[in-house]
């Protein structure tokens, strides 16, 4: 869990930056076992926005050829 306390009267700008909070994996409720299932679908379908980093290619020593 990642608790944020704010203050409702102090300024802060817009962020374009958002949170993923997924539906509850284990319920009695067939609407949250179904909402669970849809979750699931729209990860499947979610895309990287961030390529991962690749590591430059090893410099080659003149000396070694």
């Amino acid at each position: 869990m990642i608790h944020v306390t704010t203050d409702p009267l102090v300024y802060a700008p817009d962020s374009r930056a958002w949170w993923d909070v997924p539906v509850s994996q284990v319920a009695d409720l067939d609407s949250t076992r179904e909402a669970y299932q849809r979750y699931e679908g729209h990860l499947a379908e979610q895309k990287d926005l961030v390529a991962p980093a690749v590591a430059p290619p090893a410099a080659t020593d003149a000396t070694t050829g």
